[in-house]
């Protein structure tokens, strides 16, 4: 395995090395049992036409989520794939530490929109009674689905035929 990341790390690097800049998201996520937090990074360029985008780190956070501590593994990226020079902004969620690690680590950023918009649907749209009830009737059709896989394959072949 070790043999295998370098060789695909090698090919990021030169991937990165021809774009003029980059710019890149950031999140910190909790797996399911709560045992670890991880930090992701994203790197998202242009090269000639194409859009382009690298995860470059999805490393666990050890520490308490301090703007020091996150803007020093995010650094730490930014070293390991020469990007120093390149960056022109970082995408980020709204959260007050994320921000703090943007203005520790003294990088140009912006609150992610994505981010945004559910913040304003989760506080203006899910308080209405009426919506929480078809959203939880969505939930459970989707749960059926998700649950059995027997449904599943017939859902997957209905959408195949009306070319779905």
């Amino acid at each position: 395995m070790p043999a295998t990341y370098e060789k695909v790390k090698k090919k990021v690097v030169l991937l990165l090395e021809k774009a003029d800049w980059v710019s890149f998201t950031t999140d910190i996520w909790s797996n399911p049992s709560k045992t670890c937090s991880l930090l992701n990074f994203t790197a998202h360029f242009i090269l000639g036409s194409k859009r382009e985008k690298v995860t470059l780190a999805a490393s666990v956070i050890k520490e308490d989520y301090t703007g020091q501590y996150i803007a020093q593994k995010i650094t730490r990226t930014v070293i390991e794939y020469n990007l120093q020079n390149k960056i022109h902004m970082g995408i980020r969620d709204n959260a007050s530490n994320i921000n703090g690690v943007m203005r520790c680590g003294n990088y140009s950023s912006i609150g992610c929109v994505a981010h945004t918009l559910q913040l304003v649907i989760h506080d203006v749209i899910f308080k209405d009674a009426a919506i929480m009830t078809i959203v939880k009737k969505c939930r459970k059709i989707v749960g059926h689905f998700k649950r059995n896989e027997q449904p599943m394959r017939y859902l997957d072949k209905f959408q195949e035929t009306c070319a779905l």
